[in-house]
């Protein structure tokens, strides 16, 4: 029983980390949505101005990921 619970939290956990990864390439935040196929996302981009340039690939930890989505509220104007 301990060794499926702790196989179960390791598989989580793997999971997690491994599919809830971002990080931000010339000012635009990306959200990887397939590790294994190098898929990114445009992801929320809060305070941001101006024209954004969108490229189809981009660079992250010397791998080129593709852009395959621009999140619904990747760049979300909130009115006060």
């Amino acid at each position: 029983m301990k060794q499926k619970l702790l196989l179960f939290l390791l598989s989580f956990f793997s999971f997690t980390f491994t599919h809830a990864q971002s990080f931000t390439y010339n000012g635009i935040n990306y959200n990887v949505i397939d590790a294994a196929n190098f898929y990114v996302e445009v992801d929320i981009n809060p305070g941001f101005s101006g024209a954004a340039n969108i490229p189809s690939t981009v660079v992250y930890n010397s791998n080129n990921y593709t852009v395959t989505a621009i999140g619904s509220n990747a760049f979300l104007i909130v009115m006060d």
